[in-house]
């Protein structure tokens, strides 16, 4: 048993660290799968060396089993980038295998022992970065989004007050104070993340903590830690009220430091305006979702599925109109739908039953917290993406590590031991190559940002050649190269970062890259492709024009610098191309 609790610590403590670490040179989930997996890979070989008992697992595990399973043959057709995120899901089974091995009670001791871990650490650092006076998208707990963050304590919050509970009234003080801290530095946190979500998960879901039974006494002091926890997170609130309004910057990188998303926008959008673009992305991902029955589109092909649904419905509307709808959405914002789009109805059947099941079995059990944990996960996944955040996926593992399992028969060194564990550690040992290719790459790309021209296309081609998947790797190579001038060498990386990844302006470079090369008709095509995907483009109607002009189709080249013109009225280069074609109408140029 103290092996047990031993094993248990040390899993929980490398757990923690893996779901904290955080390279500022790369996106904040490569470093964290990457260790996840290390972790994972560590936890099982010790649970084979020790050969644990057999044990039959209930139907949410095996339903858990079957989502990764089902996603796993959907990155067969889909894009190197979803495997990503079946590495983050791979680590967390295996997390799960390894400390179910233990027994449910060392398995739930090792799930709030994460929990205070990782979530205290998390919101520490957020505390620490609003001491140095960060704001905005700086205050994210080494997660990379302060949404994301929200979303990890959410999850954290609920096993974390469960360790405090148990601790009420009991003869460790220390313990219960160490849990209390533990807890209050995660509401503090949860509140810098301004995640809406994220506070409407712990909401719903942490009362459910004390759902389970317990002596009148412990009830009133765990009732009375809970009000008191409440009062200082409002308090906390009130406090940080006038930061919400904090400029943050998405997918901006200063001093260094990566960060994941895009453009100057105010630190939180009014709760109208958050929905209306919510509720825009859902229904075009709700379209894509049904276009892409039965089997969906593969893992990590979302993205295009999704410009594809939104130029569709687009191309009916006025540019100007179009050009104000289009929105770039990289994620559903709903993990349920992304799931469906990109790895069809029935891996959203397995993944909405693992969870539903998993907390009611451990509600059964009388462990709420955990089952508060996975309705936090549930709701959270309603407006944003926290399966596809390593740190999440992390604590649901461990979640699903603690479900009720029965024995069969006497401890065994044979293959039965072994049956979970041995798969669990190949897949592991497949993915960890791809995900520290991924890390590396990222790296690289960094580091070119500063660099002289020349140092910037070498170190974006070793990028692009250490992680040949990625296709923004591709995509900052080939507009290097553009740049450069060497629009041969940039077409071979923009055509392979089309393929990788869904982008608008991938198009349009390849267009400016054939214009280079002086073939106008090839630059049409790619102009035109932009332009089903984003039918409000203005460099795309604008480049266009330009390359319809040198083909000496003045007519539709002036229709489309008009569109162009009246997306942006004040463009003096579009004014300019205007009056270019005016010249070639009066000089008599016809096409060929």
């Amino acid at each position: 048993m103290r092996a047990a609790r031993g094993l248990g610590s040390g899993v929980a403590v490398a757990a923690a660290v893996a779901g904290l670490v955080r390279d500022p040179s790369a996106p904040a989930a490569d470093a964290k799968r990457a260790l996840a997996l290390l972790v994972a890979m560590a936890a099982l070989a010790t649970a084979l060396a020790t050969a644990p008992s057999p044990r039959a697992h209930g139907r949410a595990a095996r339903l858990a089993a079957g989502f990764c399973a089902v996603s796993a043959l959907s990155a067969i057709f889909g894009a190197p980038s979803g495997l990503l995120d079946l590495a983050s899901w791979i680590a967390a089974g295996a997390l799960a295998v390894a400390v179910a091995s233990r027994g449910r009670a060392s398995a739930l001791a090792t799930l709030r022992t994460t929990a205070l871990l990782l979530g205290a650490g998390a919101a520490a650092m957020a505390i620490a970065q609003l001491a140095r006076g960060a704001s905005g998208m700086r205050i994210e707990g080494a997660q990379g989004n302060p949404n994301w963050l929200g979303l990890l304590l959410a999850v954290t919050i609920p096993p974390s007050l469960d360790a405090a509970r148990a601790h009420v009234g009991g003869r460790r003080g220390g313990l219960l104070a160490l849990a209390t801290l533990s807890l209050l530095a995660q509401l503090v946190g949860l509140v810098l993340s301004h995640s809406r979500v994220g506070w409407l998960a712990a909401l719903v879901a942490t009362p459910m903590v004390f759902l389970r039974r317990g002596t009148p006494r412990s009830r009133v002091a765990a009732v009375a830690l809970a009000v008191a926890l409440g009062g200082a997170l409002g308090t906390v609130a009130l406090v940080t009220h006038e930061r919400a309004h904090a400029p943050l910057s998405h997918r901006g990188r200063a001093r260094g430091v990566h960060v994941e998303q895009d453009a100057e926008t105010p630190r939180d959008a009014p709760l109208g305006v958050a929905l209306g673009g919510r509720l825009a992305i859902a229904r075009t991902s709700a379209r894509a979702a049904l276009e892409a029955l039965p089997f969906g589109v593969g893992l990590g092909r979302f993205g295009h599925a999704y410009l594809a649904a939104q130029g569709e419905a687009l191309a009916t509307l006025p540019p100007r109109e179009a050009s104000r709808r289009f929105l770039n959405a990289t994620t559903a914002h709903d993990e349920w739908l992304q799931v469906a789009i990109e790895s069809g109805p029935l891996a959203l059947v397995l993944l909405a039953g693992a969870l539903l099941l998993a907390a009611r079995e451990h509600l059964r059990a009388r462990a709420p917290a955990a089952a508060a944990s996975l309705v936090a996960c549930a709701i959270a996944a309603v407006a944003d993406s926290p399966l596809r955040q390593p740190a999440v996926a992390i604590v649901v593992g461990l979640v699903f590590g603690a479900l009720p399992t029965r024995a069969r028969g006497a401890p065994s060194r044979g293959l039965a031991a072994s049956a979970l564990p041995l798969p669990g550690l190949l897949a592991c040992s497949l993915l960890l190559p791809l995900a520290t290719r991924s890390w590396l790459s990222a790296r690289l790309r960094t580091r070119a940002l500063d660099a002289l021209p020349e140092a910037r296309v070498a170190l974006l081609g070793k990028s692009a050649r250490i992680d040949p998947g990625s296709g923004e790797a591709a995509l900052d190579l080939g507009l290097a190269r553009l740049e450069a001038g060497d629009a041969e060498g940039a077409l071979s990386a923009l055509r392979r970062s089309r393929a990788l990844l869904a982008n608008v302006g991938t198009s349009i470079a390849i267009g400016n890259a054939e214009l280079a090369r002086g073939r106008a008709d090839l630059a049409v095509e790619a102009y035109r492709e932009a332009l089903e995907d984003d039918p409000g483009s203005l460099r795309a109607h604008a480049d266009l024009a330009e390359a319809l002009r040198r083909l000496g189709r003045l007519d539709d080249a002036e229709a489309h610098a008009r569109v162009a013109l009246a997306l942006s009225p004040g463009d003096a280069r579009v004014r300019e191309l205007i009056d270019a074609i005016a010249r070639d109408r009066s000089d008599g140029v016809v096409a060929p």
